[in-house]
């Protein structure tokens, strides 16, 4: 177990140790949340994060871009289902259950085979673009886009992996940074053992969870934080003898799960009567156990020693987001979340870190949307969005680069009603590191926020969400 001394000093130790600082891809400021920041940093500062300059390259440089044509070219365009954020780069998945992936993808995230570039600028992004081969007869249930690591769940209940592969972040049981380009028959799958499939799946800045169908949970990756939850600080999943029926199920100690979520370094279980567990790191308090220190890192922290995270009397989670900010959805609707207050990130409206035991539990204030019921909440990087009933979104948080898409840069205290255009009701959202990105009710795809690398799919680099002229009507959407 490792103290957290604040994020500024934790900054300085690693620098101090030779931990090489660098430029981030995505230029923020310094009305960021100090916690989401300084993680972002922590991350970045280990040797781990998309924008490595291994794998990436400057999004105005001359580079290779994709405008293959699909076979399909002369069927209508399918509607999307569900769309999934990683950090510069966005899949969604169609209604046939394929996906086309687009933004920067010089770690192999696209699944074209190949490091490129994809929808900064015209004509790249179109509905000739080609879906990803995952291999012959295979077909997807659901994708995840991490940290330039990209899982999906495939029919056959296996997990299918590309793209970048430090610190065994594939689970694939092999080499590090190998492999990130094999798609089609030579698709890697992430090793879990016999005799179990996976029925979801979570990942980002490295990690993965994956909960089977037995109620348990495994994780590989990068457990520089205990993010693994296995009582110790080594990675798995680059070595073949770590993976399989020798990566250990997390020891959590209440019962069968139903529910697992990993963001920004931190990871959560959700169990069948509705509890929660968080462990890995905690240096904004993601883990809602009343102090700073990481769960996971050392022995004797997980199990029965894992403490329940309180949420009230009568809370029952539904799902969890456990990164910055962390906040669970309850099966009644409602959105709490906890931590440091930075930037708005809690959405209570004033600015109190909820960070001690007394803060939360039932004195922890669930958030308002205007009397409106929540079914999907995602969060990430000191922001937060909610899916009401009627196919509304509201966001709170940070806001510096006009992220919230409320047609302002100024931080959100309170959940605001974000603008999507007329009659435009909302089905699915997810976000990750300043992008977010919703799929409508009739199947069609809106993203905003930042836009480096084209992750916004719109053919340009221009940002949107911080002007009013941005967002509604104004806002297209991706032409797929």
């Amino acid at each position: 177990m490792s103290y957290k001394i604040g994020a500024i000093a934790t900054l300085a130790i690693l620098t101090a140790c030779g931990e090489v600082a660098y430029e981030p891809a995505v230029t923020t400021d310094a009305s960021l949340p100090d916690a989401a920041d300084a993680a972002a940093d922590v991350f970045r500062d280990a040797g781990y994060d998309a924008s490595d300059a291994g794998f990436r390259a400057d999004a105005d440089a001359s580079l290779p871009v994709d405008a293959d044509v699909d076979a399909d070219a002369a069927l209508p365009p399918e509607k999307v289902i569900d769309v999934s954020v990683g950090v510069e780069y966005v899949c969604a998945l169609f209604e046939s259950h394929r996906i086309k992936c687009w933004g920067n993808g010089f770690g192999g995230e696209l699944g074209t085979g190949v490091a490129t570039w994809r929808g900064a600028h015209p004509g790249e992004l179109t509905p000739q673009t080609p879906f990803v081969d995952v291999g012959p007869a295979r077909t997807i249930t659901s994708v995840h886009a991490g940290s330039g690591s990209m899982f999906v769940l495939l029919d056959n209940h296996q997990v299918g992996a590309w793209g970048l592969n430090r610190f065994g972040s594939l689970g694939a049981g092999i080499a590090e940074e190998s492999g990130s380009f094999q798609m089609g028959s030579g698709l890697l799958h992430v090793l879990l053992g016999s005799n179990r499939t996976v029925t979801e799946l979570s990942a980002d800045n490295g990690v993965g969870c994956a909960l089977l169908d037995d109620g348990s949970v495994k994780c590989w990756g990068w457990n520089i934080r205990g993010s693994l939850g296995l009582g110790d600080t080594t990675d798995r999943g680059s070595d073949a003898t770590q993976m399989g029926n020798a990566l250990p199920a997390v020891d959590l100690a209440g019962g069968p799960v139903r529910h697992v979520s990993v963001s920004e370094g931190a990871s959560c279980a959700v169990f069948m009567d509705g509890r929660l567990k968080c462990w890995g790191g905690n240096i904004g308090y993601q883990l809602g156990v009343g102090d700073a220190l990481d769960r996971g890192d050392g022995p004797n922290e997980m199990g029965a020693a894992l403490p329940f995270v309180p949420l009230g009397t009568a809370w029952k989670t539904s799902t969890v987001s456990p990164g910055f900010p962390a906040c669970a959805l309850s099966t009644d609707g409602r959105v709490k979340c906890w931590g440091l207050a930075s930037g708005g990130q809690l959405g209570t409206g004033d600015g109190r870190d909820r960070i001690a035991l007394a803060d939360l539990g039932d004195a922890l204030p669930a958030l308002s949307f205007g009397g409106g019921i929540v079914t999907q909440l995602v969060a990430s990087a000191g922001s937060g969005y909610a899916l009401l009933a009627d196919g509304a979104v509201w966001a709170w948080g940070n806001n510096a680069t006009g992220t919230l898409g409320v047609g302002t840069t100024t931080n959100a205290a309170t959940p605001v009603l974000v603008n999507l255009g007329a009659n435009v009701r909302v089905a699915k959202i997810h976000t990750r590191r300043w992008t977010t990105c919703a799929v409508t009710t009739d199947g069609r795809v809106k993203c905003w926020g930042d836009n480096k690398y084209g992750q916004l799919g719109l053919g340009d680099q221009r940002t949107r969400g911080g002007a009013p002229s941005d967002m509604g009507d104004n806002l297209p959407f991706i032409d797929l």
